[in-house]
């Protein structure tokens, strides 16, 4: 079952605490979910100053840079575990965390913000689609319509709701590139399920950030400067506003965002953590239509309330009975 504790890879391996929920970790919750909604409204506002792959490195670079001291005594402890699953926790992160953020990004580089975030509120579904694909978890009728709802909202969104757009295959790149990071995010969960880590969350989140920023990441941007792309930030040509936008894209969304996070949901447990996750795209579609004029259609709000129910009964459906 999609549980809560599907919904973000960082909490797949914490258990939740016994402890009583309390209100600053409510708050970091919102703020981690205000945070993330952010992300695809600055990155569009900044996506003709700063080139994808200068946003998408230097933006966890950095905050890998002020983050591993901080974790690097839980590193040591960690040792002896993350080198026993190394292997397998560079290719998770090279995938999960690099590709990732490059299609995600890309999705805002070439589509509305309010878009992209709607778009990505659908990895949830594609982890129970997954879990089906791979044996991991069985058909459940409820569970199977909500997979359908939920997927029939994403065409809505994907195809601008007009029927027209669906027989002609007329949609914005940038949603396409955003429905892959979503199902790829969905991908880094379920595979976090094939193998017992004993790692801490911490550990976790930056072996395999640094996985993803030399393994996709960075050749990424290397071929981007290959190939004649320019870097404003290493000319010397950044301006103010952009170099503020990649600062808070560093420190904001990336770093503060998941401290926040793990905080709150190591505090209140997964279960209860998870549906914060759906302030983020309300987040983006109230700060596009505020900040970038982006206009909020009819099937923005359906398909976004399509999502929003099939996740639901995803979550309602029970399991079968284990035969004997």
């Amino acid at each position: 079952m999609a549980g809560a504790d599907d919904l973000d890879p960082r909490v797949a391996t914490s258990s939740p605490p016994q402890s009583s929920p309390t209100i600053a970790a409510v708050m970091a919750l919102i703020a981690t979910a205000i945070l993330w909604g952010s992300n695809h409204v600055v990155a569009r506002a900044v996506h003709t100053d700063i080139p994808l792959p200068a946003v998408v490195l230097w933006r966890w670079v950095l905050s890998l840079l002020l983050l591993t001291p901080f974790v690097w005594p839980t590193l040591r402890k960690d040792w002896p575990n993350i080198r026993a699953n190394l292997l397998f926790l560079i290719y998770l992160g090279a995938i999960g965390v690099g590709l990732f953020s490059i299609f995600l990004l890309a999705g805002a580089y070439h589509s509305t913000a309010l878009e992209v975030g709607l778009l990505n509120s659908t990895t949830p579904v594609w982890v129970v689609f997954l879990s089906y694909a791979l044996g991991m978890a069985r058909s459940v009728w409820l569970r199977n319509i909500g997979v359908a709802t939920a997927l029939g909202g994403t065409c809505l969104i994907l195809f601008k709701g007009t029927l027209g757009n669906v027989f002609e295959l007329q949609f914005q790149l940038g949603n396409v590139w955003s429905l892959i990071a979503a199902i790829l995010l969905a991908w880094f969960t379920v595979a976090l399920k094939f193998r017992t880590l004993n790692i801490s969350v911490l550990s976790l989140t930056t072996i395999a950030a640094w996985s993803g920023v030399i393994g996709a990441m960075l050749p990424f941007y290397l071929h981007f400067l290959t190939t004649g792309g320019t870097d404003p930030f290493l000319t010397g040509e950044a301006a103010p506003n952009t170099v503020i936008a990649m600062l808070y894209l560093a420190l904001g969304p990336t770093l503060i965002a998941n401290l926040l996070w793990i905080f709150g949901a190591t505090r209140l447990g997964a279960a209860r953590a998870g549906p914060f996750l759906y302030l983020s795209p309300i987040t983006s579609t109230v700060l596009a239509a505020l900040f970038l004029g982006e206009r909020i259609a009819w099937f923005h709000l359906v398909g976004f309330a399509l999502i929003l129910l099939g996740l639901y009964l995803t979550n309602r459906a029970a399991d079968p009975p284990q035969r004997s």
